[in-house]
């Protein structure tokens, strides 16, 4: 029977583990998800994309590639083990809102049996470019208001038309003295009246979010002595300081202006009465006075309004059998000639002149 013969032998296999990742950021945000940073429309905006070699063997044709802006220069093309690299890209904001791109880096390690291992990771990251806009819109409840009478209002529409918040939005018009400002109210925000002055309207909106809008309210009257006056005209003011989150400031402003008629409205009587003098020297009123006597008559003229009365001009042919021989008041009748009396007077609502 044969003797059983026997042999071993020991051999080693070194396991590698090619790994690559990449982590990439916008601005310095490591903006995953959306919307990442607001970055003001047409500024600066920057990628980097930090490579790492995390297995255990270096790693060949290490690259960057973006799926929005292509191949990505990185520094250098290999990476030893737990070695990292910055590459980077840059582009302007868009203007479009939201913005997202994926970066991805690629590698590949050859063995000893001249096997190549390729190895790839990816990372998202966003931003939103942001385009802040305000506008405002004035409008005056009517298209004239009378000197004195009911007075009117007009409003201001503020809104935000841009794609981004707006804080501390400042609201101003200075409106016209014609139009005495009796009180100003809001949808939202607060008075902001900084100088006393209730014909310069000031209104603060702490925040305005995207499509809102506030109404302002503003009350006026108009006294009775203004003058009539055609297309008065008054322009009111909106604006906002914007800052994105990666200090990029700007100043989004808008105006709008809206025109109103002041009109008068006066309402004119006038009475007329004789009178003779008595034996005793009185006046009496009894429609008769004798040949070679003196007598006299009155004009009572008065405006119940609601406007001032500008100008009133009080005329009366007299009869030429009644001599006239003096007008008063005197300067405002100064043109009396003759038997035409003429006299001008401005006479304010509520009060009435008398011509004797």
């Amino acid at each position: 029977e044969g003797t059983p013969v026997s042999d071993c032998d020991d051999a080693s296999v070194d396991m590698i583990d090619p790994q690559v990742s990449v982590e990439k950021s916008t601005n310095t945000f490591d903006a995953d998800a959306a919307p990442g940073p607001e970055i003001l429309v047409g500024e600066l905006v920057s990628w980097a994309y930090l490579v790492t070699n995390d297995g255990d063997v270096a790693l060949a044709n290490v690259s960057v590639t973006d799926d929005q802006l292509g191949i990505i220069t990185c520094p250098q093309d290999t990476l030893g083990v737990s070695e990292s690299m910055t590459c980077t890209a840059s582009d302007t904001s868009s203007g479009a809102g939201q913005y997202a791109n994926l970066g991805t880096a690629t590698a590949t390690h050859t063995d000893v049996d001249n096997d190549t291992a390729t190895r790839s990771d990816d990372d998202p990251s966003h931003y939103f470019s942001a385009t802040p806009s305000v506008s405002i819109v004035k409008t005056f409840a009517d298209d004239s208001v009378i000197a004195g009478g009911a007075g009117s209002s007009f409003t201001l529409v503020v809104t935000n038309n841009g794609n981004v918040a707006l804080g501390n939005v400042e609201v101003s018009d200075n409106v016209d003295a014609r139009l005495q400002v009796t009180g100003v109210s809001g949808t939202a925000g607060a008075d902001a009246d900084s100088d006393g002055d209730a014909q310069t309207v000031e209104w603060l909106i702490a925040s305005l979010g995207v499509g809102d809008y506030v109404t302002i309210t503003a009350n006026f009257a108009v006294g009775a002595s203004v003058p009539e006056a055609l297309g008065v005209n008054n322009t009111a003011t909106a604006s906002s300081d914007y800052a994105d989150d990666v200090g990029n400031t700007t100043t989004v402003s808008d105006t709008d202006s809206d025109t109103i008629d002041i009109l008068t409205e006066i309402e004119l009587s006038i009475a007329k009465t004789f009178y003779r003098f008595n034996d005793d020297g009185d006046r009496v009123e009894d429609g008769t006075i004798e040949q070679d006597t003196n007598g006299f008559f009155e004009l009572l003229v008065s405006n119940s309004g609601p406007s001032d009365a500008i100008a009133v001009e009080v005329t009366d042919l007299v009869d030429v059998s009644l001599e006239v021989v003096d007008v008063q008041p005197q300067p405002a009748c100064a043109a009396w000639s003759g038997q035409l009396v003429d006299c001008t007077f401005d006479i304010p609502v509520g009060d009435s002149v008398l011509v004797t």
